[in-house]
């Protein structure tokens, strides 16, 4: 009895924890005209995204944009630093409601040249994250490493989830039940 009753448990946690995570993918080159999910987009450096119809949030991402020029970029004190001496790049979010080119949040961020940065960026429910950088268009790009929490908020469990589960539950029980009448 005290076997079954742990059976039981162990199938209906597991078809729980499975059904409870978020599936994310990631492009990590540079894509023009694109479209995931449904958003359309003319530009991404990074994208991280859901797979399987859920959320997911994306707490922070260490960033590094990388100089386009040849030569270095200007420090504080020397001509056109005001003008180039920062990076900028932007993140844009797309939620499940949003459709086509529409937005939920867009946030620019500075940052230094060739140096990789930390960033809370606190994105809740997203079904699609894009990091650009400012001057992609010179051939800088926005580098994206450790995006974190991409913590996957738990997604809705679909009815075939209930459906696989109700079909283990079945067979462990004609498995018990065979058991039971051989002994």
């Amino acid at each position: 009895m005290a076997i079954r009753h742990t059976v039981l448990v162990a199938a209906l946690a597991s078809c729980f924890a499975q059904s409870s995570i978020a599936a994310t993918a990631e492009l990590n080159e540079p894509t023009f005209y694109g479209d995931i999910n449904g958003h359309t987009f003319y530009h991404a450096d990074y994208a991280i995204w859901a797979t399987d119809g859920g959320t997911f949030d994306l707490d922070g991402a260490t960033v590094t944009s990388n100089w386009p020029w040849f030569g270095r970029p200007p420090v504080l004190g020397e001509d056109n630093f005001d003008l180039y001496g920062k990076s900028a790049f932007s993140v844009t979010t797309f939620s499940k409601g949003d459709v086509g080119r529409d937005y939920t949040a867009n946030s620019t961020f500075q940052i230094d040249w060739n140096t990789g940065t930390d960033f809370a960026l606190n994105i809740k429910n997203a079904d699609l994250v894009i990091f650009n950088a400012a001057a992609f268009s010179d051939g800088s790009r926005a580098h994206v490493a450790n995006a974190f929490g991409a913590g996957i908020t738990p997604a809705v469990p679909e009815p075939e989830t209930y459906a696989l589960m109700l079909a283990g539950l079945g067979i462990t029980a004609l498995t018990a039940r065979r058991k039971r009448q051989t002994a």
